[in-house]
C-alpha cells in the first residue's frame, strides 16, 4: 500500500509531520549508518577483522589489535577508521613513524575533514621530532578543521532558528 498525503499537509508542515515522513523514508529507503570514517566498508571480512581488532584494543592486546587493523586495511584499503585506529596505537606505544603513516592515511581518506585528533597528534610528533615545518603544516591544518567545524556549527544553529520560526 502506497501513502500519499493529502494535498494541504505542507501548509501546515510541523515537527510531528517531518519526524514521521523521516521515519517514512527510513523505513523504505534504508541506509548504512556506521563510523568507517567515510569509506563504505566493502568487504564483510574487514568489518569483522575491525570488530576484532576492538575487541583485542579493549583487552589490551596492543598485537593481535594492530594485527587486526592491519588485514582488515589489507581487505579494504579505503578503511579510514581502521588506519585511525591503528594509528592510535602505535602512536600510544611509540612507534610514531608508523602512527605519522596511518594519521595521514586517515586525513586523506576522511570525507568529512573535520576531526582535529589526528591533525593536533602530528603537530605533536613533529614537535618531539624537532621538525617544525611538519609541525606548523599541521598546526594550520588544525586551525583549517576548527574553522570548517565552526562553519558547520554555525550553520546547523541557522538551520534550527530558521525552523523554530516556521513552526
Amino acid at each position: 500500500m502506497f501513502f500519499c498525503p493529502p494535498q494541504n499537509t505542507y501548509k501546515n508542515f510541523t515537527t510531528q509531520n517531518f519526524i514521521f515522513f523521516l521515519i517514512l523514508a527510513l523505513l523504505f529507503f534504508p541506509m548504512q549508518i556506521g563510523c568507517d570514517g567515510g569509506a563504505k566498508v566493502k568487504s564483510r571480512n574487514a568489518k569483522k577483522y575491525f570488530e576484532a581488532a576492538k575487541k583485542y584494543d579493549k583487552a589490551g592486546n596492543v598485537k593481535k589489535a594492530v594485527e587486526h587493523y592491519s588485514k582488515a586495511i589489507k581487505e579494504n584499503p579505503k578503511y579510514a577508521m581502521a588506519y585511525y585506529r591503528r594509528a592510535v596505537l602505535y602512536d600510544n606505544h611509540g612507534s610514531s613513524d608508523k602512527a605519522i603513516r596511518d594519521y595521514k592515511k586517515f586525513m586523506q581518506l576522511d570525507k568529512q575533514k573535520d576531526d582535529i585528533y589526528p591533525a593536533q597528534r602530528l603537530a605533536a610528533i613533529y614537535a618531539e621530532k624537532g621538525d617544525r615545518a611538519n609541525e606548523q603544516k599541521y598546526i594550520a591544518e588544525i586551525q583549517k578543521r576548527q574553522q570548517r567545524n565552526m562553519s558547520k556549527t554555525r550553520s546547523n544553529n541557522d538551520d534550527i532558528r530558521k525552523t523554530k520560526k516556521r513552526s
